[in-house]
């Protein structure tokens, strides 16, 4: 783990940290902005779709000689830095 004199070397991604804006899946469904995380889940689950990079299909039709790969989401507030106001809630499906 880093220590705080090497997080603060990067101010903005440290006020991120800070301010409990970075986040697993799992802690953004607990918060009270949970309804804006969940958006940002299924837009980027659409674009990904819509652009081809993969498709989504049921875990039971996977087929059993095939590797179904580890992911974690990771969901993050992004904030105006002069007024600290929310302007974007994003997720990122990481492999």
């Amino acid at each position: 783990e880093l220590s705080i004199q090497e997080r603060m070397r990067h101010p903005i991604a440290f006020h991120a940290e800070m301010n409990g804006d970075i986040m697993y899946l799992h802690q953004a469904l607990r918060q009270d902005d949970a309804a804006d995380f969940v958006r940002a889940v299924v837009k980027e689950v659409n674009d990904h779709v819509s652009l081809n990079h993969w498709q989504l299909i049921k875990r039971s039709e996977v087929p059993e000689d095939a590797t179904v790969v580890p992911s974690v989401w990771a969901m993050r507030r992004k904030r105006d830095l002069t007024t600290n106001a929310i302007t974007k809630y994003k997720a990122r499906l990481n492999l």
